[in-house]
């Protein structure tokens, strides 16, 4: 260990991250001794990671269907709200999202504003226009 694991540990600590999200990590970066380690010591979460490891999106069987009412849901309020709650709902998603680094990230907030904003069908045909675009782009321009 060194000064820099110290202070790079207080940096982490400052984020609040839940504890078993942070055995988590430490698993997933762990080298073989120290994972062994850790097994031993959290059986519980190095089963659960493995586990949410190999499912699609982390989804544990129960958990799926749950994810689809709350899409539903949210699926639901979009298509019920004004067009000025439609803006303000994708303003606060660029607000509270639009800061965190990576192009991933940044597609994702992107995604979320423009499901806000497009209402229904709208969304699926923006979409494939935009992939028309970028193809198009892409052969025009090499």
């Amino acid at each position: 260990m060194s000064l820099y694991d110290y202070e790079r540990s207080k940096a982490i600590s400052a984020q609040n991250e839940p504890f078993y999200a942070l055995i988590m990590a430490t698993m997933r970066q762990a080298d073989t001794d120290n994972l062994a380690k850790l097994k031993n010591a959290f059986p519980e979460i190095w089963e659960e990671l493995a586990i949410r490891y190999n499912r699609p999106a982390g989804l544990l069987p129960e958990e799926i269907e749950e994810e689809r009412r709350k899409e539903n849901r949210e699926k639901w309020a979009r298509e019920n709200m004004t067009s000025e709650q439609r803006i303000d709902k994708a303003i606060q998603i660029a607000y509270d999202y639009g800061q965190i680094d990576g192009d991933h990230h940044k597609a994702w907030v992107i995604d979320q504003m423009v499901r806000t904003l497009v209402i229904g069908k709208g969304y699926d045909q923006m979409i494939r226009y935009g992939s028309l675009l970028a193809k198009s782009y892409a052969t025009n321009c090499s």
